[in-house]
């Protein structure tokens, strides 16, 4: 996915970490040689391999812009201690496998891993499975954890899911079910944070041979063994890294055009149509989506973020694109990523002169003055780094965006 600007500036947006960290998985469970194309070298898909690198069974090379496979149906373990550092999509998708592996096993990971919570992905193991103890070592229902060594026994084939829970924790459960179960899996979901992730998860799990059907909220799972006969997969781009690109188009003082081919997302349309409001004119053309910049006052506006997971944190900043007020709700996830978002960010505004004012679901900006010069910290946050792009000169150790977009300064 290629941005072409016409004053001859370019950017390429980056294939999708949570696409390849899912790919990588159904090809462990294949148990043979897969070749995945397109796949980027970020910190979350490094640490994915490492720990899949624990059991003897897994190997693994890139070649070019090649990452290859290689597997055996047999899951032995070399190490029982798995680290996950800070990265939420290796965890969340992972302790779902090591749950059915009958071993004792370690998990853990950094700081700030320790205060992201699991319980939503707890609580549903512990409701589909008997023989199977979770021990937690420090906090109940916060890493670091131990897997107790039992033989893992199904004890209901049905679920319905009525919590908010992470659509992270429900791609994890329905990846580990289709490959135990030995009858059909009914599941039904009635609160979610983002449907859009169950729905790729679903739609990923296809293209490995697993029958599973999506309908009104309804999944049903078959039994059956992932395989992807092609022995090929390539990996999309990331369009969500598209919403911080697209961010920093809006004060620019000429009209330019972006064009890319990809399928957009509910969630991401939702993102165009706010940066619609704030002076962005999108239309498509053969698949292709152009973008043009025009002029357009905005006082102020409200957004609902509920399935806005990740490119939600672009709106705060747009408080210094002449928008006079902003508010957002339902972001109460913010306080469980790679740091606090909703501190952080009311925080590093509060340098640049907006009035913040907040509370664990909500947030209201305020422009106030606009200052210059000023040190923002990333928080070791690659959104927060990402988000403050306009701000690039004065951002602290914007490193941080390897995680997901290495060459997004480039």
């Amino acid at each position: 996915m290629n941005l072409l600007f016409k004053n001859n500036i370019s950017a390429t947006v980056p294939s999708s970490k949570s696409v390849a960290n899912r790919v990588i998985l159904f090809s462990f469970l294949c148990f043979k040689e897969v070749y995945i194309y397109n796949c980027l070298k970020s910190e979350d898909i490094l640490i994915m391999l490492k720990n899949l690198n624990n059991f003897k069974c897994f190997s693994y090379f890139f070649i070019k812009n090649a990452l290859i496979i290689k597997n055996s149906p047999v899951l032995k373990l070399k190490k029982t201690k798995f680290y996950f550092s800070n990265a939420g999509t290796v965890a969340r998708t992972l302790i779902f496998i090591l749950f059915l592996i009958n071993k004792k096993v370690v998990l853990d990971g950094n700081a700030n891993m320790r205060t992201r919570p699991i319980i939503g992905l707890i609580n549903l193991l512990e409701t589909t499975f008997k023989n199977k103890k979770i021990k937690f070592l420090k906090k109940k229902n916060y890493f670091p954890i131990i897997i107790v060594k039992t033989n893992i026994v199904i004890k209901r084939y049905n679920m319905n899911i009525y919590e908010s829970i992470s659509s992270q924790f429900v791609s994890s459960y329905i990846i580990g079910l289709a490959y135990i179960i030995k009858n059909p899996f009914y599941i039904l979901i009635k609160k979610i944070v983002s449907i859009d992730y169950v729905l790729l998860t679903v739609k990923l799990i296809k293209k490995f041979n697993i029958k599973i059907i999506f309908f009104k909220n309804n999944i049903i799972i078959y039994p059956g063994k992932y395989n992807n006969f092609n022995k090929k997969f390539y990996i999309e781009k990331d369009v969500i890294s598209l919403s911080y690109l697209l961010l920093q188009l809006i004060k620019t003082k000429k009209k330019k055009t972006i064009e890319f081919s990809r399928n957009i997302y509910h969630a991401e349309k939702f993102i165009l149509k706010f940066l619609n409001i704030v002076g962005l004119f999108f239309y498509f053309v053969n698949n292709n989506l152009n973008i043009i910049k025009y002029k357009k006052k905005v006082y102020c506006f409200c957004i609902n973020c509920y399935k806005l997971i990740d490119s939600s944190i672009i709106f705060p900043f747009l408080i210094f694109y002449n928008i006079t007020k902003i508010k957002i709700f339902n972001i109460y996830n913010w306080n469980f990523k790679e740091c606090n978002r909703i501190i952080a960010v009311a925080k590093e505004l509060k340098k640049l002169g907006a009035k913040i004012y907040y509370g664990k679901n909500w947030m209201i900006i305020k422009k106030y003055k606009n200052r210059k010069n000023i040190l923002l910290l990333t928080y070791n946050d690659h959104r927060i780094a990402m988000s403050a792009y306009k701000f690039k000169n004065y951002v602290y150790k914007p490193n941080c965006v390897k995680k997901t977009f290495p060459d997004f300064f480039k």
